[in-house]
């Protein structure tokens, strides 16, 4: 059967059920509140679409979706699979520019704490291109700028999106002279399980550790 999309009902789900999406909703201050005063919900989803290639299959979601918000617009959309809360008007405005993965790649980030350093520990990764068949990023690290890291995630998310998972463990990756960001396929250290590429941006900055496939 060819790829296609259906467009439900579905029943409308609590706020508190969208918690860890408002939790990394950096990009959208007012989530949360424009969440508690919707009413109800539709549910778009792709079809038979497995055996796409990624950028074929976001593109057939995303015209869906496009036609959907030009009939039916609405307050708030959450992408599933990237656990993402977006702002319509700034999706669409997103899709215009160019930037196709603005609501199906989310980039999360944690502080971690108890691990006896007195040092800013964090980490943060991608979600939503495994769903894709691409692996998500991640980076494990001290005294980074958050701000940073997340534009490295993001250059790294869509250029494995545009070129597919081309990058080999032990390779560098870096965008400036003095980038070497070294690379390695592991298991990713926030949920969900699943396979993500781990950058080491060296010392003093890893907190992580590659070569033994173990965090």
């Amino acid at each position: 059967m060819p790829a296609q999309t259906s467009l439900t009902d579905t029943e409308h789900r609590p706020v508190s059920e969208y918690a860890t999406a408002i939790q990394q909703a950096w990009h959208w201050g007012e989530a949360e509140q424009t969440l508690q005063e919707c009413r109800h919900s539709l549910l778009l989803i792709d079809m038979m679409a497995s055996g796409l290639e990624p950028k074929s299959r976001l593109e057939l979601f995303t015209g869906a979706l496009r036609a959907v918000l030009e009939t039916a617009p609405c307050d708030a959309l959450y992408f599933r699979e990237s656990d993402k809360l977006v702002e319509p008007g700034a999706y669409l405005a997103a899709i215009e520019q160019g930037a196709g993965l603005y609501g199906a790649m989310n980039v999360r980030f944690y502080n971690v704490k108890g691990t006896g350093s007195d040092r800013h520990e964090g980490l943060m990764d991608t979600i939503g291109l495994a769903a894709l068949g691409i692996p998500d990023v991640q980076c494990h690290f001290y005294d980074l700028a958050p701000n940073e890291v997340a534009g490295v995630l993001t250059d790294i998310g869509y250029y494995l999106f545009n070129q597919g998972d081309v990058i080999s463990d032990g390779e560098t990756i870096g965008f400036t002279e003095d980038m070497r960001w070294r690379c390695e396929h592991q298991y990713a250290l926030a949920a969900p399980r699943r396979v993500v590429i781990d950058l080491d941006p060296g010392e003093p900055h890893y907190a992580g550790r590659q070569g033994s496939g173990e965090e």
